[in-house]
């Protein structure tokens, strides 16, 4: 995370790009999807095991 926040991309989701968003970073300030993208695993992950 010191390597994101140094390089000045904290806070920006892996997938999409987008601003993760303070509310999601507060709860959880490790994040490195927004809730969309984030969302949209758990589904994929839900699909693929059940």
């Amino acid at each position: 995370m010191q390597l994101l926040i140094k390089q000045d991309d904290y806070g920006y989701c892996e997938s999409c790009g987008v601003n993760i968003g303070i509310k999601r970073l507060e709860a959880r300030p490790t994040a490195t999807h927004c809730i969309d993208c984030k969302t949209l695993d758990e589904i994929k992950e839900k699909q693929h095991s059940g």
